[in-house]
């Protein structure tokens, strides 16, 4: 994933390989698929699902992708807490 001078907005999920340019927005809830790429400037709205290269809205989510976002995110906040530093 390469996060240039973007904004990622809570919940939102990045798919591994994604690129996501200059001032481009994943509002909160959103969900980016793996190899996609934002261009500069681009909003992608929250609670859809992205995908492609430039990456285009596909769908909304549904409630059970929306619960796996909360979930996902809890996950990482908490992993990365395993590995916080002393």
């Amino acid at each position: 994933m390469i996060l240039h001078g973007c904004e990622v907005q809570s919940r939102c999920l990045v798919g591994m390989g994604a690129i996501l340019m200059d001032q481009s927005v994943l509002e909160e809830g959103c969900f980016l698929a793996a190899g996609s790429l934002v261009p500069e400037r681009k909003v992608l709205r929250g609670g859809y699902l992205y995908a492609g290269s430039p990456a285009r809205e596909r769908r909304a989510l549904t409630d059970t992708e929306n619960e796996f976002l909360l979930a996902s995110a809890r996950h990482y906040v908490e992993l990365a807490k395993t590995h916080k530093p002393a």
